[in-house]
């Protein structure tokens, strides 16, 4: 029998915060994270920046976080209005 395959695979995701959410880790840990999150530096919904993107040591930080979940996702970043951080 064929093993399922795994949702987190086909997965990536984007959340607000500046720190990897409680979610995120159980989900990495359930079903993979293979697909990778997307950190925003700026909030359409809100209308300002500062969605996942603070400084740069902030972001150093973030990775170092994500390079621990379980299936050791990879991690992008956009860039708009000409603000980029890294």
């Amino acid at each position: 029998m064929a093993q399922p395959f795994p949702i987190g695979e086909l997965s990536i995701l984007g959340f607000q915060g500046f720190f990897v959410p409680q979610w995120l880790s159980d989900f990495a840990g359930c079903y993979g994270l293979e697909g990778g999150g997307i950190l925003f530096d700026y909030d359409v919904a809100l209308q300002r920046y500062e969605r996942n993107v603070i400084s740069p040591q902030q972001v150093r930080s973030f990775c170092r976080e994500v390079a621990t979940l379980p299936s050791n996702p990879m991690v992008s970043w956009t860039k708009r209005a000409k603000r980029c951080v890294v």
